[in-house]
Formats: structure tokens, C-alpha cells, sequence
């Protein structure tokens, strides 16, 4: 005897009736019929309450972490290089700034100049290629390597240059005009390229 039916993924328990006279057996008839139908149909998946949206392509958040820890990483040496050279002369990154606000230059002995040279090489991890290379990694794990948003990256990577500018007091080195001018090659490279 069935005690319930399955109707679209909702339960719906059946009513049983006992024999009491022909009139109520013939009732019971009808709604068994009736509940009967039900049966038959079974049921439908659950639908999701939340639809993904194919054409949304997402940030690769593992990618950028990873590519922050790096950055981070490699600029480690450069930053101790600068308080070694700072320590040296009894000073803070405040007081270096306080000096430079007041146009006056931290000395940098030779071996320090030296190493800061060889770090800004071409091959240095400074340098042009490699400094553009973590510009593009990183501007293709933000757009989720969405090659539709390359005007946004362009214009975030150009605003960022214009804030460093400010932040340094007016024009940046070469080396930096050179860096942004590779990253934008990368990416005119990427979007051009057939692969995904």
C-alpha cells in the first residue's frame, strides 16, 4: 500500500479511509483515483535559487596572492639594502624622507650604488623585463584573463604611474617610463594573442 507520493520533489502523504458503507468505499475509490494521478508523475530536480553568470569572468585570487608574496619577496633585499644604508648614517626612512623633503640627498657609498645598479640591470630583478613581466601577471590575474577588459588595465596601470609621479615629485626615471611602455607591449601582445 502506498502511504505517500512524490510530487515535483514535495512529499504529500496519502489518506486512507476505512470501509464503513458502499458510499464511503466508492468515496475512497475516487480519492485513490485521484491521488493516483499524483503518483505516476514523479518528480523534478531542486532548482538553484542563484544563477551563475557564464559571461562574468572572476579575478584568480590563488594567482595574486601568489604574485603579491613574490613581489614581496623580491623586494625584501632592496628594502633591507636602504635601512642598512640609512642605519649606517644614524637615520629612519622618516628622517631620509624629512631630509629629502628638505632637498637633501642621503649619501650612498659605492658598494650600495653598486648592488642598486646591479638590481635595475637588464637582468637585474628590477630591471625593464622583469619589473614589466610582474606588471603583466599581475593585471592578467586581476582581469581573471579577461582579455575584454585590456582599456581598464591599460588606464589602472596609467593612473598608477601618474600617482607615483605626484608621489616623487613630478617625473620618474626613465627606467620607469621604459617599464610601463613594456607592460603595455605584453598586453597588446595578450590581447592580440589566439589562446585563452
Amino acid at each position: 500500500m502506498i502511504n505517500s507520493v512524490n510530487f515535483c520533489g514535495v512529499e504529500k502523504p496519502i489518506k486512507t479511509y476505512e470501509k464503513k458503507d458502499l458510499k464511503q468505499e466508492n468515496k475512497m475509490e475516487a480519492t485513490i483515483e485521484q491521488e493516483a494521478y499524483i503518483v505516476d508523475i514523479g518528480s523534478t530536480p531542486e532548482k538553484k535559487t542563484t544563477y551563475d553568470n557564464p559571461s562574468l569572468v572572476k579575478p584568480d585570487i590563488k594567482r595574486i596572492e601568489q604574485l603579491k608574496k613574490e613581489a614581496d619577496e623580491a623586494l625584501r633585499p632592496l628594502r633591507q639594502m636602504v635601512e642598512e644604508l640609512l642605519k649606517q648614517q644614524g637615520m629612519s626612512f622618516k628622517d631620509a624622507n624629512l631630509k629629502a623633503n628638505e632637498g637633501e640627498m642621503v649619501e650612498i657609498d659605492s658598494e650600495t650604488r653598486a648592488e642598486a645598479q646591479r638590481l635595475i640591470s637588464e637582468e637585474g630583478e628590477y630591471g625593464i623585463e622583469n619589473t614589466a613581466n610582474r606588471l603583466f601577471e599581475f593585471a592578467i590575474a586581476v582581469s581573471g584573463n579577461d582579455k575584454t577588459k585590456l582599456n581598464e588595465l591599460k588606464s589602472a596601470i596609467e593612473q598608477g604611474y601618474k600617482v607615483a609621479e605626484k608621489a616623487f615629485g613630478g617625473e620618474l626615471p626613465e627606467i620607469c617610463k621604459k617599464t610601463i611602455e613594456r607592460t603595455m607591449e605584453k598586453l597588446d601582445q595578450w590581447a592580440a594573442s589566439e589562446e585563452e
